[in-house]
């Protein structure tokens, strides 16, 4: 890492995990305070720890229909504490699905607040029950009620406006008899 005037520089990563969506608050604070115990022991620095709600997913993952969807990012020198996480968490039972990307190299550890764990914002959140793609009707033609906007007299007025001169040719109408 590049040390510039006597401070080093770290990487900024996220990790985010999606914890099965009948886990209680106790699993979800044990996995919470492993990813947070695992990156002060590397000294690394959680600046953010979030919990995005308990979300319906795109497509089941390990059967589960629903998750919890965790995201954590975290400084850190290297490489070795996104593998030393993601191997923690997959010693879970609960934990079915994990990702992490690197962010940022070069990131000042002066200018990211560490997060205190403690907060109310890690509790257990019920998001809507919206899918995450659009509802498709039974054709598979996306969703159905976006165009019911469009009444009879909208369409007579489109069709007055654009086609129906006395010719009997309409708009876009080549003419070559």
């Amino acid at each position: 890492m590049k040390q510039v005037e006597g401070k080093e520089k770290l990487r900024e990563y996220e990790t985010i995990f999606i914890v099965r969506a009948d886990a209680n608050e106790e699993v979800l604070q044990r996995t919470n305070k492993r990813v947070y115990e695992t990156v002060a022991r590397l000294n690394g620095k959680i600046v953010r720890f979030d919990n995005l709600g308990r979300k319906k997913l795109a497509f089941p993952v390990a059967k589960n229909p629903k998750g919890i969807v965790m995201l954590a990012g975290y400084l850190s020198r290297d490489g070795k504490t996104v593998d030393e996480i993601q191997r923690n968490l997959r010693m879970q039972d609960d934990v079915v699905r994990i990702h992490s990307k690197r962010i940022a190299d070069d990131v000042d550890p002066e200018s990211k607040a560490a997060v205190d764990l403690t907060d109310d914002k890690n509790k257990i959140v019920d998001v809507a029950d919206e899918p995450l793609r659009p509802e498709r009707d039974d054709r598979g033609r996306g969703r159905r009620d976006e165009f019911d906007a469009y009444d009879d007299d909208f369409v007579a007025s489109a069709l007055a406006e654009h086609g129906d001169n006395e010719s009997g040719r309409g708009r876009g109408d080549r003419g070559g008899r």
